[in-house]
C-alpha cells in the first residue's frame, strides 16, 4: 500500500497557499506508481470559513481517495457543510475508510477554539469501538492532527494533545496496529 500523507494546508484564498497545494497534488497525480489514498491531517483552512473548504475540495480533486481530519485551525460546522457536504455539527469528526485490505482511522483530535489537541471521550470509545469491528487479524492506521509526543519546540509543542499518554496510543501521527492489536509500526510521512 502506497500512502500520501500532507497536512497544515491553510487555504485561506491567497495565491501562496493555493499554488502550494496545486503544486503537491500534481506531483501525487504524476507519481509513477498511483498512491492508494492521500491522508489529509488537519488544519485545511487558515480561517475556517466555508469558501476555504470548498476550495479545498476542487484542490484536492484527485483519482485517488482523499481521507481527512480536522486540526486546530478547522471548525467542524463549516468543515462538515463545505468539505464533507453534510449537515453542520460540532461533533467530532471520526471516519474509517478501508483501503488495501487497511482499516484508516481519521481521528478528530480537536478541541474547539483551541489550538492544543485531545482524543476526547467520545473519539476513543469510537477507535475502540471501530478496531473491535474488525476482522481478526485485520490491519489498522489511525492519524490524527496533533503531534501525541512532545517535540520539545515552543511553537509545535503549543499543538500538543493533552494528557497524550491518557489520550492515545505511544508513538506519532500514524499507527499501524497488528493481528494483535498492539503497536507494530509508527511513522510520519513528510513530502
Amino acid at each position: 500500500m502506497l500512502l500520501a500523507q500532507i497536512s497544515d494546508l491553510h487555504l485561506d484564498g491567497g495565491e501562496r497557499a493555493t499554488r502550494r497545494a496545486v503544486r503537491v497534488m500534481d506531483h501525487l497525480r504524476a507519481l509513477p506508481r498511483p498512491v492508494d489514498a492521500l491522508l489529509v491531517t488537519g488544519d485545511i483552512a487558515d480561517h475556517a470559513t466555508e469558501a476555504e473548504y470548498e476550495e479545498a475540495v476542487r484542490l484536492l480533486d484527485a483519482p485517488f481517495p482523499v481521507l481527512a481530519c480536522p486540526g486546530n485551525h478547522d471548525a467542524r460546522p463549516a468543515y462538515r457543510k463545505a468539505f464533507l457536504g453534510e449537515a453542520p455539527d460540532t461533533a467530532p469528526v471520526n471516519r474509517v475508510h478501508h483501503i488495501a485490505g487497511t482499516a484508516i482511522l481519521m481521528c478528530d483530535s480537536t478541541i474547539p477554539g483551541r489550538d492544543e489537541g485531545r482524543l476526547d471521550t467520545e473519539t476513543l470509545a469510537w477507535i475502540d469501538a471501530t478496531l473491535a469491528g474488525l476482522p481478526d487479524g485485520a490491519p489498522a492506521l489511525i492519524a490524527f492532527h496533533q503531534p501525541p509526543v512532545e517535540l520539545h519546540h515552543p511553537l509545535p509543542d503549543a499543538g500538543m494533545l493533552q494528557e497524550p499518554e491518557r489520550d492515545q496510543p505511544p508513538g506519532l501521527a500514524f499507527h499501524v496496529l497488528g493481528e494483535d492489536r498492539r503497536l507494530t509500526t509508527h511513522f510520519r510521512v513528510v513530502l
